[in-house]
């Protein structure tokens, strides 16, 4: 019920009551005693209006202050809820608070970590420093090794080759001994008494006989013998002459023998044989075309033709 309304309503009834219907007309006394119950109603109605008011503006506080309880109690619901995101945020900062000191762990352990790794990346440096010095000392000796190699090879041939040298020069030495000796090849034996023969008597025969050597027994031997074991065929006759020029008259006349089962032999050792074998070859062809062709005296295994050094 509107406030506004009640004397709008009131003055509507209060029209409606003095507007007479038709044309009755009162007496003086009649329209007093009407004019008087119409001003008593008129209090009545004016004090149920009073009332009426009172209520409305009752009602109205009641709404007034009904909705300012649901105003407060929105306020409220929102401070609630206020209330609960407030407690999830100090949820969130709690867990925040948390995460915060995990990653501080986390930073603690990443910074000793990097410690270690510096640590360890120094150590790595160190390390690499002492390979290197040991690769470089390594290297240092494998080039002394490799010095000292070259030098044992060198020292090895310059050995090899002193060696050489000095085997020939023995060689050499032990040919000039010998100088005085010839081989006799081919030389029949005969035993004189008790399967021994006069190995001598036998030579001087057979200088008489084949190389028609004269007065053969004026000839003067230091030692003549034969060499060898004893087989089918005859042992060679080795004779060491007492003078040289002796011997080189026996070598002058061997040419004799050429076409016979008989061979004479300067007495050299082995290994210069060996030796002389690779000059063979060029040794008869230079005779063959005529040339001077002959082995050194002092170096047997050396042959000169013409006069010079064959190598």
């Amino acid at each position: 019920m509107s406030v506004n309304s009640l004397p709008a309503s009131n003055v509507k009834r209060k029209l409606n009551n003095r507007s007479p219907s038709g044309s009755t007309r009162y007496s003086p006394e009649e329209k007093r005693s009407r004019e008087c119950k119409l001003t008593e109603e008129e209090r009545h109605e004016s004090d149920n209006g009073v009332e009426a008011l009172q209520e409305v503006q009752e009602l109205d506080e009641m709404e007034t202050l009904v909705e300012r309880m649901e105003q407060i109690s929105a306020k409220l619901d929102v401070l609630d809820e206020i209330e609960r995101k407030m407690n999830k945020l100090d949820s969130i900062e709690e867990k925040i608070e948390k995460f915060s000191l995990r990653l501080d762990d986390i930073e603690k352990s990443v910074s000793s970590l990097r410690c270690e790794v510096n640590s360890s990346k120094e150590k790595q440096a160190e390390l690499q420093r002492l390979a290197d010095e040991v690769k470089d000392s390594v290297d240092c000796a494998h080039a002394r090794t490799d010095v000292l190699e070259l030098k044992s090879y060198k020292l090895d041939a310059d050995f090899k080759e002193a060696k050489e040298d000095l085997r020939k020069k023995i060689l050499y030495l032990e040919a000039y001994s010998r100088r005085e000796n010839l081989k006799f090849a081919g030389i029949p034996e005969v035993p004189v008494r008790s399967d021994q023969e006069d190995t001598k008597t036998v030579l001087i025969n057979f200088l008489s006989r084949q190389l028609l050597i004269e007065n053969p027994e004026e000839i003067e031997f230091q030692r003549v013998h034969r060499i060898g074991r004893k087989g089918d065929r005859p042992r060679m006759v080795i004779a060491r002459f007492l003078r040289f020029a002796d011997r080189e008259r026996i070598m002058r006349n061997a040419y004799k023998l050429k076409n016979t089962d008989f061979t004479i032999y300067d007495d050299i050792p082995k290994e210069l044989i060996d030796l002389r074998k690779k000059h063979m070859p060029a040794f008869h062809e230079a005779r063959k075309a005529g040339k001077k062709a002959a082995f050194s005296k002092s170096e047997p295994d050396k042959l000169f033709i013409d006069g010079k050094l064959v190598s």
